[in-house]
Parts: structure tokens; C-alpha cells; sequence
């Protein structure tokens, strides 16, 4: 049974994941009429995560997304008007958005919605990477993010400026990207050190496993080796010892941060 829910932490997260890696479509005309809401990800690194999202959507919306498969790309579609229509009154509007995208006030005016749309955009478009940093092996943490739009770049450093999280800004020209002719602004944003980490998981954190098995693989051996997918991080973190014999149990340790402090 499909049923439209209110805006809650789930919806306000799903709200962030459109927002990130997301598109909705509206077509009306005599002959036809097409209402789409997209997610797209990668095959390699995010069929899990897709799994949470299918169910979020499921629970949330009563729902069962299709999913699509090409070549390197997952997608998930939803053809309904009043999940569109959702997804609009609470303030992502059809057709092109990477210019015009920002936090919906809806969103702004609850900081636990606010905290699950920045989980949900960060999950999508953002990226956990560890720096070598004058050293031989990658162990500084980095949050970074890019858009195309200045005003989401400026609301997402509202939000963790209010987090007590340190970060730096930097605008440049890119000559491709977001769909956008050449020599246009992108605006980026660095959250840089173990410290900001730390903040940032115990307010924002990640649902994402891409992102988590980074961090778990971090945390157990004080660096994460650059360019690696998600299966391979799986297949170490199966294999890392804790004690003795003993080996990692690498689903308990997800589990208990799949869902980092401050989340709902």
C-alpha cells in the first residue's frame, strides 16, 4: 500500500540523497504524462548502499523502487506523482538543479532534518578520502565536496560552522561538469583532520558503506591505501587480526557504525 508520509529524519535523508545524487522529472503534455524521481550510484562501490536505500523508500513510501543496471551505473526510479510531488512541496524542484540547488527551508528549520539531509547529501556527493600528508601511507582523513551552486555551498557551511567543524572554501573555473557549458564556477569545500572527522561523525556521520569501510579500515590500521573499491576493502577488513587468532567481525563493527551518534 503507497501512502505519502510526513517530512521525518528517514524522508528529510532521502530528501539530502536526491538533492546529491538525484534528479526529478516532471513531463506533462496531451498525449502523455511522466513523473519521475531518480537515484543514481555506483555499480562497484554502492550496491549496499542501494539496498538501504530500497528499503527507505519502501518503508517511507510503501514503494518499491525499479532498479535499473547499465553497465557502470545503478539507478533507482520511482514513476509516481505524489512521491514527486513530496519531494517538491519540501523543496527540491523538477528539471535541472546544479546551479539552483540548495537546503529547503523546511529543512532548515528542524536541526535533526537538517543533520539527515546533510547524512543524505553527504552519502551521495560528497567524499572521504585519507592523505598521505608528509608520510609513506594515507592516514589523514579529508570530507570533501564540489558544486556547482554557490548558495548550497554557503548553506552547507552555515551547517557545520554551527557544528564547530573547521573547513576551507575555495572557488574555481571548470571547464566541464554538472551538466554545464565551459568556464563556469564550482564552489568546494575541505573538512581537513581527525578532529573535524570526529565532529562530523558525531553530528552528520555517513549510512553510506562506501564511505564506512574507509573509515573502519582507518580506524583499524591507522590508514586507508588510496584507489581501492568497496570489495576490496570488504575482503581486508574480513581479514584484519584483532587478537590473538581472533579476526575482525567486520558486519558487527559496520552495524554499529552505520548509524553514527546524532542520527534518527
Amino acid at each position: 500500500m503507497s501512502y505519502s508520509p510526513d517530512l521525518n529524519s528517514d524522508t528529510a535523508y532521502l530528501i539530502g540523497v536526491v538533492a546529491g545524487d538525484g534528479c526529478i522529472t516532471k513531463y506533462i503534455s496531451s498525449k502523455r504524462t511522466d513523473y519521475k524521481v531518480e537515484v543514481f550510484g555506483d555499480l562497484i562501490d554502492e550496491p549496499d548502499f542501494f539496498k538501504i536505500l530500497i528499503k527507505l523508500f519502501s518503508e517511507q513510501f510503501g514503494i518499491i523502487p525499479k532498479l535499473i543496471v547499465n553497465k557502470d551505473c545503478l539507478r533507482l526510479r520511482l514513476n509516481f506523482k505524489f512521491i514527486l510531488e513530496f519531494f517538491e512541496e519540501n523543496g527540491l524542484k523538477a528539471g535541472k538543479k546544479a546551479r539552483i540547488i540548495q537546503i529547503p527551508k523546511k529543512i532548515k528549520q528542524n536541526k535533526k532534518f537538517l543533520l539527515s539531509f546533510m547524512r543524505g547529501l553527504a552519502d551521495t556527493d560528497f567524499c572521504l578520502t585519507f592523505k598521505k600528508r608528509h608520510k609513506q601511507i594515507n592516514y589523514y582523513p579529508v570530507i570533501s565536496a564540489e558544486f556547482a551552486s554557490n548558495k548550497l555551498i554557503q548553506d552547507i557551511c552555515e551547517v557545520i560552522s554551527m557544528l564547530g567543524i573547521s573547513y576551507t572554501y575555495t572557488r574555481r573555473i571548470r571547464k566541464t561538469g554538472f551538466g554545464n557549458p565551459a568556464d563556469y564556477p564550482s564552489f568546494c569545500i575541505n573538512i581537513n583532520g581527525i578532529e573535524n572527522l570526529k565532529k562530523w561523525m558525531d553530528s552528520i556521520g555517513f549510512r553510506n558503506p562506501k564511505h564506512l569501510t574507509k573509515l573502519i579500515l582507518w580506524q583499524k590500521t591507522g590508514f586507508c591505501p588510496a584507489h581501492t573499491k568497496y570489495p576490496e576493502r570488504i575482503n581486508i577488513l574480513k581479514n584484519i587480526p584483532v587478537a590473538g587468532l581472533e579476526f575482525a567481525d567486520f558486519h558487527s563493527v559496520y552495524e554499529n557504525l552505520r548509524q553514527p551518534s546524532g542520527s534518527s
